[in-house]
């Protein structure tokens, strides 16, 4: 495991490599997905909003890459596992990092999520996550991941065991309700 202060190197790749893919996708898929402006430290700065790029974390919306999903996914474990060894201003530093950087609201669900699991240490990025339009993209969220609890708990539709396991036990997770 890397460092937190070895992590801008890798954030940056993860930030940059996400931005041009959910860029290609919007050339791609424009129907499918909208801007929308958001204030981060007192910064307007447009991002790109669409159910399936807001899930993407989660593998549970929509036909997204794998890869993407993987990333993310490691991305959120990597906060989460960290978040109760280091000090709250080391983490909000990063997490602020990403919203000031990112145009894609996939990595702006990450930090939701982080965000969510312990809401009362991170009130201060909490405040710049309330608005309309993250609050509906979480209650999706919500609603896909009640359905592929149901999905990772069937036997027999070719899905690991270890993998079912571990989507399984992070649907449990108490902030994911």
């Amino acid at each position: 495991v890397f460092r937190i202060f070895h992590l801008y190197l890798p954030l940056n790749f993860i930030i940059s490599f996400l931005n041009k893919c959910t860029e290609t996708y919007a050339k791609k898929y424009p129907t499918k997905i909208q801007k929308i402006v958001i204030t981060i430290n007192g910064q307007k700065k447009e991002q790109y909003i669409s159910d399936e790029l807001w899930c993407m974390f989660r593998g549970s919306v929509g036909n997204t890459p794998d890869l993407l999903q993987c990333i993310l996914m490691a991305l959120e474990a990597f906060f989460l596992d960290n978040a109760r060894q280091l000090s709250t201003p080391e983490i909000e530093k990063k997490l602020l990092y990403i919203l000031e950087k990112t145009n894609t609201c996939a990595l702006t669900a990450i930090v939701c999520s982080i965000v969510l699991s312990n809401y009362k240490k991170y009130y201060s990025i909490a405040k710049e996550l309330i608005i309309k339009e993250f609050i509906i993209m979480d209650f999706i969220r919500c609603f896909h991941e009640q359905q592929a609890k149901m999905s990772y708990s069937m036997v027999g539709f070719g899905i690991n065991s270890k993998f079912s396991k571990e989507r399984l036990d992070t649907c449990k997770q108490e902030f994911r309700k």
